[in-house]
């Protein structure tokens, strides 16, 4: 049998682990999504050299597609994407020189065979294979900036990502509406949530949500602890 002295440490220790728990859940919520940091991590460094390759890797793309594409629309978007990922990659310069990240100056090797193996092609056959790998590079890029607004620490480097991020869904509209124009099959678009500050706050839901059940999970437990307690304190009596 559990002596009355027992059953009420006990009763102790488990109302103390369940109001930790509820502190803990407590700071959970209070705690600001996304919180700005003065410093880099290997994550914000990443994100910049990926960016960067990525930047030139698409202005290299759209540089050959000006002198093999067949379509005039793809030439004109083409355009776009130089002038567009150059306006990106001069802010992404300017980030690694205040955090002192060395750029490459060339794209991946992947990216530039994947490049190589477009001018393999020409006329209907280059666009539409020209617009399929660039859709599959953006959305790549996409999954590595939403990574980048999510779990970066230095602000202004998740800002980036979050700008790089809204361009690259544009482009990836206009993508599709090559696709369609060019009759090209492509894969499901990913689910990328909007802008990066959309999906931030997404993200900051989806913690809110655990955190208050947890809290409440928490008050009544304590609740029901105390309600036994009193009841084996009668039944002893």
């Amino acid at each position: 049998m559990i002596s009355r002295r027992h059953a009420a440490t006990r009763l102790a220790t488990r109302a103390a682990v369940l109001a930790g728990v509820v502190a803990l859940a407590g700071v959970a919520l209070a705690a600001p999504a996304g919180a700005s940091s003065t410093s880099t991590s290997a994550a914000d460094e990443n994100w910049l050299v990926a960016a960067h390759q990525m930047n030139l890797a698409e202005m290299a793309a759209g540089r050959d597609a000006n002198r093999y594409a067949n379509d005039r629309s793809v030439r004109g978007f083409a355009e776009d994407l130089v002038t567009e990922h150059a306006a990106l990659d001069q802010k992404i310069i300017e980030l690694a020189k205040k955090y002192d990240v060395f750029l490459p100056k060339t794209p991946t090797a992947g990216q530039a065979k994947a490049l190589a193996a477009l001018q393999g092609k020409e006329g209907d056959a280059y666009d539409t294979a020209w617009v399929k790998a660039r859709t599959a590079s953006h959305r790549q890029a996409q999954t590595l900036n939403q990574r980048e607004v999510t779990a970066g620490e230095a602000g202004d480097v998740r800002t980036a990502a979050r700008d790089t991020r809204a361009v690259e869904q544009s482009h990836l509209k206009s993508l599709d509406e090559l696709a369609v124009d060019l009759g090209v099959s492509s894969p499901p678009a990913e689910v990328t949530g909007g802008t990066g500050g959309q999906a931030a706050a997404q993200l900051a839901a989806s913690r809110r949500l655990p955190a208050s059940i947890l809290a409440a999970l928490g008050l009544v437990l304590i609740g029901t602890e105390l309600v036994l307690a009193r009841r084996r304190r009668r039944a002893t009596q």
